[in-house]
């Protein structure tokens, strides 16, 4: 059995302040900071980590590093674990987004199956390419447990593709709270969610659910 341990990153200065930023490479906001050490620090007391992976995306890699330096461990960045790419939504406010692209807009509100960011990637992109990492993972670490730092909408992917959805259903899997843990176990095809959307570790600081 292989044990994934996974995490959004932590709230990023964009999301905080309800822009889209992708493939963008944005910091965390200082309640992201204290979010990703809350999360390293529930990890690191409960489970015996192999690996530690990451999106290169510094939002993401900022919230794994304090658990590969706690365990002496190196942080595996691949491009694979990154958001999807919105293209030309990238940078943008909301309201601005919205305003320029409605028709992806309303595409992206009915059918998420259907979407592709003008000038980005599609969530059957998205799921491809994770899937791809994750098999290529498992493969490489039976009977590990291995940390996986990524982000909303690729969580969501993976979360989707382990349970048998195509884009088409992905709707039908709630996107993840920043710095929320989950736990996966693959045993011999097997997919089992041992812990699902975990945010109990984040108490003391101020959760948020923004894409």
């Amino acid at each position: 059995m292989t044990r994934f341990i996974i995490i959004r990153h932590g709230l990023s200065v964009y999301n905080e302040a309800r822009r889209f930023q992708g493939h963008l490479d944005i910091p965390l906001h200082a309640i992201g900071l204290e979010q990703a050490d809350a999360s390293a620090k529930y990890v690191l007391e409960n489970y015996k980590i192999d690996r530690v992976y990451s999106s290169d995306l510094c939002r993401a890699s900022r919230t794994a590093q304090p658990i590969a330096d706690g365990l002496g461990l190196p942080l595996e960045l691949d491009k694979r674990l990154r958001e999807i790419d919105m293209g030309l939504w990238q940078g943008l406010g909301y309201d601005e987004a919205i305003a320029r692209f409605p028709e992806t807009e309303r595409i992206r509100k009915e059918c998420l199956g259907k979407l592709r960011y003008d000038g980005g990637e599609s969530y059957g992109d998205v799921m491809a390419r994770v899937r791809d990492f994750a098999d290529e993972v498992l493969a490489e670490n039976e009977g590990k447990t291995v940390v996986l730092a990524s982000h909303g909408g690729t969580i969501r992917a993976l979360f989707s593709s382990w349970l048998g959805y195509g884009p088409m259903e992905m709707a039908q899997v709630p996107i993840v709270p920043n710095a929320s843990v989950s736990v996966v176990c693959i045993d011999d095809g097997k997919v089992t969610f041992e812990l699902r959307d975990y945010t109990d570790h984040l108490a003391h600081v101020t959760v948020t659910d923004i894409e």
